[in-house]
């Protein structure tokens, strides 16, 4: 087996070395930058790992360890999983992997819980971990389906879905992006909504956003749907990762959903926005428990949307 060296990350040592990994990473997205992984710092210990090969650094695995001993990369983000570099093999990656199951061992862990990127995130081809994942025989804790539109092929929704644009577009809706402040939607839509049809709240704060978007302004977008007497109905957060977008935070008062604010401001996102990247995902389809939400399914499969799976794995170091 390859010599691989590992070293936890340390703040003050590691934070440029870090980033600057993330960024040049085949797999790697702005959420494993520090200023964004770092924001909830208080719910997570942090168990950040750094592989090394003959001194040059080849992986990074943001990672927290939890109360059980399970080193989970990561509860507190969609995703997970090592991040390696163009020139890495996969001999290299299956090196990192062996490395960090002895190292658990070493250290007690009971495992490791591991979200995978989805492929179409990738710079590079990346999905050597599945490999490796298999080797260590890994076993699925949770199997999330997620709802991605490839904008390259052009949109292909339904009939009802077009009659739900022209309605929206009949009402005068305006849409726009919102560059100031974000609190008036997260009190005034995102929160009631969440509450009424989920008994949730945002995972984020107001303020947990707002510093978050400071940190990635190019990153992190709110656009929203304007009525003309009602004001503020519909809004949508995109976490752009170029060429993908990634839609969140939707929701729509009772005016909005009334006049098809939501229908009306997606269409504007898909044919105006980001029209010239590869793929929209609309994010998963089940609740916290993995029920399918059928109706949510329903929606967002209208856009023409088709199911890329998120993949939860767990290695047992027992």
């Amino acid at each position: 087996m390859k010599s691989m060296h590992i070293t936890r990350y340390e703040a003050t040592q590691h934070r440029a070395v870090w980033d600057a990994g993330v960024r040049r990473a085949s797999n790697g997205l702005f959420m494993f930058e520090r200023a964004f992984m770092d924001y909830h710092a208080d719910r997570f210990v942090d168990y950040s790992l750094l592989f090394w090969e003959q001194g040059q650094l080849v992986a990074l695995l943001p990672a927290h360890l939890t109360a059980e001993g399970i080193l989970a990369s990561h509860d507190g983000l969609t995703f997970g999983s090592f991040l390696w570099f163009p020139e890495v093999s996969l001999s290299t990656l299956l090196a990192c992997f062996e490395a960090l199951c002895q190292f658990g061992k070493q250290q007690g862990w009971q495992g490791v819980r591991y979200k995978t990127i989805p492929f179409f995130y990738h710079r590079k081809a990346a999905q050597a971990d599945s490999y490796a994942l298999f080797l260590q025989q890994a076993t699925f804790v949770d199997v999330q389906p997620n709802v991605v539109i490839r904008l390259r092929e052009g949109l292909h929704f339904t009939k009802r879905k077009e009659r739900s644009v022209r309605k929206a577009q009949k009402n005068g809706l305006v849409y726009r992006e919102n560059q100031a402040d974000w609190a008036g939607y997260w009190a005034d839509i995102l929160i009631p909504n969440l509450a009424n049809r989920y008994e949730r709240k945002p995972v984020h704060s107001a303020a947990e956003i707002q510093l978050l978007r400071e940190a990635f302004p190019l990153n992190i977008r709110l656009f929203e749907a304007h009525c003309p007497e009602q004001g503020l109905c519909a809004g949508i957060v995109i976490f752009e990762n170029p060429p993908v977008a990634h839609a969140q935070y939707i929701a729509a008062s009772t005016v909005g959903k009334q006049k098809a604010a939501l229908d009306g401001l997606l269409f504007f996102l898909l044919q105006e926005v980001y029209n010239d990247f590869a793929y929209f995902s609309l994010g998963i389809v089940t609740d916290q428990a993995g029920k399918l939400n059928e109706g949510l399914l329903a929606w967002k499969e209208g856009w023409g949307g088709g199911i890329v799976p998120n993949y939860h794995s767990f290695i047992s170091l027992k």
